[in-house]
């Protein structure tokens, strides 16, 4: 676990509306201090706490922005997935955008420490169902911080994450419910296993059934192994991948980068 940063966002849930301020502002590329940020976009922000510093490393995390902080003040520059999401959906409206920016927060390969934590580690190695006592057990032994896990929660019960339906909570458990596989998300799919991969197994265009199966990708979703089978028949549908199913296990080719993924994100919605 790599239990750091654990309460960047303050007391503060990723907000749609305050995300797309950020997006849609002209506060790129040009130094600026929080104040000057909050000035510009709108989104409140104090001496000691606020709404603009969170949401600039919630940006961060999910892939939207690059943020280069020196001297008191944070010169941001949007990514080529933010660009998209900017042209697409910048509102944070559609489900495409909203699954994408789960599965950037949760991956270990740049997301946010408790994100990833609690839905790529923590609950995937408890088959995805424990207690809520349980979990922050499990936190705490980690480190001596005392998280707050309110934005976490109210991410995928009240903000962000909450039309995905993906985690669900009552006064004693905590459980990641299976996200039901969506020809409308296939390039989300794609995007996030191919840079995943890209990172893990680079130079490596074939990995075999237990390589992709061992991804955090399906771990983020709740998926077990027919429902990661069923998408690489998709991903072949797509010619995104060469899907080998005579082998056993199965092996899979790569038949492009997670990048030129990137302008095809939104193109199966209706």
């Amino acid at each position: 676990m790599k239990l750091t940063n654990l309460n960047f966002h303050q007391t503060f849930p990723p907000d749609a509306a305050m995300l797309s301020r950020l997006l849609t502002s002209d506060v790129f590329n040009a130094p600026l201090t929080k104040e000057e940020i909050s000035s510009r976009t709108g989104i409140p922000t104090g001496k000691n706490s606020g709404k603009v510093e969170p949401h600039i490393d919630y940006a961060s995390y999910m892939g939207l922005i690059e943020d280069s902080f020196k001297e008191g003040k944070h010169n941001l520059k949007l990514t080529s997935l933010g660009l998209q999401v900017l042209r697409e959906d910048p509102a944070f409206s559609e489900n495409v955008t909203r699954l994408l920016c789960h599965l950037r927060l949760t991956s270990p390969y740049g997301g946010a420490p408790l994100w990833e934590t609690v839905v790529s580690e923590v609950l995937a190695a408890n088959k995805n169902t424990m207690s809520v006592i349980s979990l922050m057990d499990n936190l705490q032994r980690e480190t001596p911080v005392n998280i707050n896990m309110g934005p976490f929660f109210s991410s995928y019960e009240d903000t962000l994450f909450s039309a995905l339906k993906l985690i669900e909570r009552d006064t004693d458990s905590i459980k990641l419910n299976k996200h039901i596989v969506n020809q409308e998300l296939i390039y989300v799919y794609a995007y996030i296993l191919f840079r995943e991969w890209e990172i893990t197994f680079p130079g490596q265009d074939e990995l075999t059934a237990l390589e992709v199966e061992g991804s955090f990708m399906p771990r983020a979703l709740g998926w077990h192994k027919t429902d990661l089978y069923m998408v690489m028949e998709k991903f072949q549908d797509k010619r995104l991948v060469t899907f080998n199913r005579q082998l056993t296990p199965y092996t899979v080719t790569k038949n492009c980068f997670s990048e030129q993924i990137i302008p095809l994100l939104y193109s199966e919605l209706l």
